[in-house]
């Protein structure tokens, strides 16, 4: 009996894991990737503000 290479379950018989735990374990990568993502987005935006702010202060003093 050959072993499909896409039959559910037959990486976890070996140590690995099955097709279904991969795509759980894929979503939650995306998910940490997009919310990183985001963060430096974020980041950014408040970095750049900060920035424009700063600026504005300075040529109010000048």
């Amino acid at each position: 009996m050959p072993i499909e290479p896409n039959y559910p379950g037959i990486g976890a018989n070996y140590g690995g894991v099955d097709n279904a735990e991969a795509k759980i374990i894929n979503d939650q990568l995306q998910r940490e990737k997009n919310a990183q993502n985001i963060k430096q987005t974020v980041d950014s935006m408040l970095l750049d503000y900060s920035n424009k702010v700063m600026q504005q202060i300075g040529s109010a003093r000048a």
